[in-house]
């Protein structure tokens, strides 16, 4: 879906695009090199932020969950390139 087509409330997360979570996802799409998905225009839903958002969560919320999990998955990811 094209950026001008998505919910407000979706923009509001901004992605670093640290790549944290396609690598611990093991994505086969992550290009290490660049640090970007090489299907991004047509990456799979679970990908994309919204996805899976309960009908009676609030965006803001959602939103909220989404960057606690974001910030917990950097983390993760640094302590794995740490060992």
């Amino acid at each position: 879906m094209p950026v001008s087509e998505r919910p407000t409330w979706q923009l509001a997360f901004d992605c670093s695009a640290c790549g944290a979570c396609c690598r611990l996802l093991n994505c086969a799409h992550f290009d290490e090199q660049s640090n970007l998905c090489t299907i991004y225009e047509r990456r799979p839903d679970v990908c994309r932020i919204g996805y899976g958002r309960p009908a009676q969560m609030p965006p803001e919320q959602y939103l909220s969950l989404t960057r606690q999990a974001c910030t917990a998955l950097q983390a993760l990811d640094k302590t794995r390139d740490d060992t």
